[in-house]
């Protein structure tokens, strides 16, 4: 199963090296990679801090494949 630790360990980033660019202590980075739920913000933080710059999610409705870009949902969610 492909998660978040993947994502970091492709970045070729420890958990403490995320945690150093995050400015959060190592444990939280573990915790966060473990987490089965988290607030986008979170997701996006992390994504950002391994070094990911263009995160989408792909949903299926009735057939059709919807592309969402995670950045301009994490920006609106900001604003």
């Amino acid at each position: 199963m492909l998660n978040l630790a993947t994502i970091r360990k492709t970045a070729e980033l420890t958990q403490n090296d995320l945690a150093q660019k995050l400015g959060i202590d190592q444990s939280v980075v573990s915790k966060t990679e473990r987490l089965e739920d988290m607030l986008l913000s979170t997701l996006m933080d992390y994504l950002s801090a391994a070094g990911v710059v263009d995160a989408k999610m792909v949903v299926h409705v009735n057939g059709r494949e919807i592309e969402l870009d995670l950045r301009s949902l994490h920006r609106q969610a900001r604003d």
